[in-house]
């Protein structure tokens, strides 16, 4: 794999936390960490924090290039809810031209 990346995007299970720790749980919650259950491919087998993620993307050798929350909308029973996911983004250590500049 010359100069590819690797995206690993995940629902925020510290986002999910807080909001069960502040009485805000639900349904969307439940969603989030468990996955939607609708079919076998739509099940959280694990759950993961950004912290966690990046440690993961390293531990695979890959040099984090980006690693973040961002918003995004769970549809369930035909309503739709604001929730946070993780994003990181990881590259061959190997395949890039200057590593330091592999990290913003």
């Amino acid at each position: 794999c010359n100069g590819g990346e690797v995206w690993v995007i995940t629902p925020s299970l510290e986002w999910a936390a807080h909001e069960i720790l502040n009485k805000r749980d639900g349904i969307h919650i439940q969603a989030l960490i468990f996955g939607g259950q609708r079919n076998p491919l739509d099940y959280h087998r694990s759950g993961y924090t950004l912290a966690a993620l990046r440690l993961m993307v390293e531990l695979c050798g890959l040099v984090v290039r980006k690693a973040y929350q961002s918003p995004f909308i769970i549809g369930f029973s035909e309503k739709e809810y604001d929730c946070i996911q993780n994003v990181v983004i990881g590259a061959r250590y190997d395949a890039l031209n200057d590593p330091a500049a592999a990290v913003d």
